[in-house]
């Protein structure tokens, strides 16, 4: 049984309902953008507010173009609903989401949040970039609603959308000789830029601007933070990358046979086709590529196939490489994983030895069998084992809901273990320990609350419900929430965006003291259900530096 057909989670979404006219306004050059404001929970909204032109026909697979000012009088622009999501696509080994009520490629749209109250006339800003594996998710993937009621008047939430799968991370020859690689990641770059042009207007402070992203979007954080090799300014001051997602980047001969299989699967041969297919015609190519590859062993259980390439300037090298050799742009972090990373990501149906070393040889195809066998020793079935797993909450609550026993292989542990910790958590002690050797502030946590699993903080942080306890409704059952950690999650993050430190901001009770990385012994955020304590990091460890071999091109 697939745990994806398993667990599903949702989300309740509250519209703000418009409150008596004057309706909130923002005037950018000669535009006046109409807003929504919600007198119950004291945020003014501002949706689909468009950063760049529509990245179609001739402008596919190019830099985005800033819209600067396309208005040539006086207009008012609707910002009340939310804007369509970039096309979106799932890979076929089961991963399954909620899809978005409308998609487009017209997507480059970005949503505020301020509170109708501001403590001061410059807030300093967060900036969600959203996960969903670089093919899928949207700007209400993570809601900042509660984030804003939380900080009591002293933040304002902007969430981006980019281009994903092929639209946003084609990459080859091609696109060297008539084109962009990583134009997903240009669409962040230019929605920040954007932003910092442009938050005053909605009493924004544009110099204290704080990135953050879950999965992939904690990826993107990583990438902004690397982009160009850290030598522009960057238009931020801090970032929060959790859970980041560090995918198989993936070396020219991979990305050209990528490029040839979605061009066929789009019946065309060339670049030009590509650029006159309908957006019908590009999703349904990349569904129909999607699933070829997978069947053909080309990408692994878990992965998405699409994501982020070294091109050599936008993306200079691996992150990993970037960060180790001072590549980056040094500002505060503050990086986080969950507790079990890998479950949703692997198979349950894997049950021996030489499914996981073929499962993995197709994850990581560049790497000798010899080093996988290797690699697995670090993996030892006295460590990593079906019994360890049992002991997950979300996982019992399943079993008890569905009637339906779990059983989970040994196999399946460590397959679950090796994932995670190297497209995720091993990612988080290479970025918290580049940046604490480059004199910058760095803060790690460890999240193994709610469900355990990837995505758990999301519920304890985001959320069109104000107050959010962290509970999640899934199957006949429930995830539980804890609503003082989730008052205590949302203190640390919104004191960060503040003061660049997780301990100056408290909305209620004083949240438990999170140290510097590496400033002591134990210098780790451990949080449970039921305790928050201090623990030495334990991807400080030979594991994670025997992974360093699967974060190369591959």
């Amino acid at each position: 049984m697939k745990l994806s057909q398993v667990i599903q989670i949702l989300s309740v979404c509250i519209v703000p309902t418009i409150a008596d006219e004057p309706f909130p306004t923002a005037q950018i050059g000669r535009a006046k953008y109409i807003g929504l404001q919600n007198n119950t929970s004291g945020i003014n909204s501002f949706y689909g507010i468009r950063y760049a032109k529509s990245p179609v026909g001739e402008l596919r697979w190019r830099p985005p173009v800033a819209t600067e000012d396309d208005f040539n009088q006086s207009t008012a622009v609707n910002t009340t609903r939310r804007g369509p999501s970039c096309i979106q696509s799932t890979p076929s080994w089961g991963f399954q989401v909620e899809p978005p009520a409308q998609e487009d490629e017209d997507c480059l749209l970005l949503d505020v949040l301020t509170p109708i109250s501001p403590v001061s006339e410059s807030l300093p800003v967060m900036v969600q970039i959203h996960g969903g594996g670089y093919t899928g998710g949207n700007s209400t993937s993570s809601p900042g609603d509660s984030m804003v009621y939380h900080s009591n008047g002293s933040m304002i939430y902007v969430a981006i959308q980019y281009r994903l799968g092929p639209l946003g991370f084609l990459a080859g020859d091609e696109l060297t000789r008539d084109g962009s690689w990583n134009v997903g990641l240009l669409d962040q770059r230019a929605a920040l830029n954007w932003i910092q042009k442009n938050i005053h207007q909605f009493g924004g402070d544009p110099s204290k601007i704080t990135i953050t992203g879950g999965s992939a979007g904690g990826g993107s954080v990583s990438l902004q933070m690397t982009l160009y090799g850290g030598s522009q300014r960057p238009p931020f001051r801090a970032a929060i990358p959790e859970y980041p997602w560090w995918t198989p980047m993936y070396n020219k001969e991979f990305l050209n046979k990528q490029y040839s299989r979605f061009s066929s699967a789009a019946n065309c041969t060339s670049l030009s086709c590509l650029r006159k297919l309908p957006a019908s015609g590009i999703k349904a190519a990349t569904q129909k590529s999607f699933q070829s590859a997978y069947n053909a062993h080309e990408f692994a259980y878990g992965n998405f196939y699409w994501g982020p390439s070294v091109d050599g300037n936008i993306v200079r090298g691996h992150p990993l490489e970037e960060f180790r050799s001072g590549r980056f742009t040094k500002v505060p972090v503050l990086v986080n994983h969950n507790g079990y990373e890998g479950i949703l990501f692997s198979n349950t149906t894997m049950t021996t030895q030489d499914e996981l070393l073929a499962d993995l040889q197709t994850l990581w195809p560049s790497l000798p069998e010899s080093k996988i066998a290797d690699l697995l020793e670090f993996y030892p079935t006295s460590t990593y084992n079906g019994t360890v797993l049992d002991r997950l909450t979300v996982l019992a609550a399943l079993s008890a809901s569905t009637g339906q026993e779990l059983e989970l292989s040994d196999v399946f542990a460590r397959r679950q273990a090796i994932f995670g910790d190297s497209l995720i958590n091993c990612p988080t002690t290479y970025i918290a320990t580049a940046a604490t050797k480059a004199g910058t502030k760095a803060y790690k946590m460890i999240f193994d609350a709610g469900n355990q699993l990837h995505g758990a903080t999301v519920p304890f942080l985001f959320s069109t419900t104000i107050n959010p306890s962290g509970e999640i409704p899934f199957s006949t059952t429930v995830a539980p929430g804890n609503a003082t950690l989730a008052s205590y999650m949302r203190d640390y993050f919104v004191s960060f965006s503040l003061y660049l430190h997780p301990n100056g901001f408290a909305a209620g009770q004083q949240a438990p003291y999170f140290p510097r990385y590496d400033s002591q012994d134990l210098d780790t955020l451990l949080i449970s259900q039921k305790s928050i304590q201090l623990g030495a990091d334990p991807e400080k460890a030979a594991r994670c530096e025997q992974l360093d071999i699967t974060q190369g091109n591959v």
